[in-house]
C-alpha cells in the first residue's frame, strides 16, 4: 500500500496549531520590544517550517491508517500501511491475522 498524500489544508491547520504558543511568544517579544518585528517574523517562519517537517510523518501515518480501515470495512485484503511514525505496525499486522482467521471460520 503506498503512502497517501496528506491534504495541504490538513497539514497547514495542523501546523498552525502546532506552531501557535511559538507564535503568541514570539508576539509578546516583539510587543515589549525585546526583538523586532522582523526577527519575529523570521523565527516564526523557521517555526512554522520545522514544525511542517516534523508534522507531515504522523499526519501521513494517519492518513495512511485511515484508508487502510476504510479498505478493511468493505472486506478487501490489502496490506497494513506502514506506520513506523505511529508505532502501530506490529498491532495491525496482529488485528489483520485475527479477522482472516475469524473470516475462514464463518
Amino acid at each position: 500500500m503506498t503512502r497517501p498524500d496528506v491534504p495541504f489544508a490538513t497539514l497547514l491547520k495542523s501546523v498552525i496549531v502546532i506552531s501557535s504558543p511559538a507564535l503568541m511568544v514570539l508576539s509578546l517579544y516583539t510587543a515589549i520590544g525585546f526583538i523586532g518585528l522582523s526577527h519575529m517574523l523570521m523565527a516564526y517562519g523557521i517555526i512554522f517550517l520545522a514544525s511542517a517537517m516534523i508534522a507531515y510523518p504522523f499526519l501521513s501515518s494517519v492518513t495512511a491508517l485511515t484508508h487502510y480501515v476504510r479498505e478493511l470495512a468493505q472486506d478487501k485484503r490489502v496490506d497494513a500501511p506502514d506506520l513506523t511514525f505511529l508505532e502501530l505496525s506490529e498491532a495491525l499486522t496482529a488485528l489483520q491475522k485475527s479477522w482472516d482467521i475469524k473470516k475462514k471460520q464463518m
